[in-house]
């Protein structure tokens, strides 16, 4: 699932997460941030096709992944990284916790 959001060329990282829960969401870096409610409505509906399209994937329907639960990064606040780049899972939805467990019927900025 998240391969098929990082084809997206403005997508740079993608996490699921979640999916043992009742709702799932996607924590989502791309180039160039929201910086506004406006700007992200917009984006969630520019990717909405691509997350419909790796909802399809999943037979689990706590897996699937609902317009109000694509979460984006910030500049200030990006994905935890190893070497070479690679994204430290645990340790990034660790970080991002607090940002969506709270409120997961709420679009969210993380700043």
């Amino acid at each position: 699932m998240e391969r098929i959001l990082m084809s997206r060329s403005r997508i740079f990282a993608a996490l699921l997460t979640g999916t043992a829960k009742v709702k799932a969401a996607w924590l989502t870096e791309i180039v160039h941030p929201p910086q506004n409610e406006e700007e992200t409505t917009s984006l969630i509906e520019e990717f909405w096709p691509t997350v419909e399209k790796a909802n399809e994937t999943s037979y689990r329907a706590e897996s699937k992944v609902s317009k109000d639960n694509i979460i984006f990064t910030s500049k200030d606040k990006p994905m935890l990284r190893a070497e070479k780049e690679f994204i430290q899972r645990e340790s990034t939805l660790t970080e991002f916790g607090w940002s969506w467990t709270p409120c997961m019927n709420e679009v969210i900025i993380v700043w």
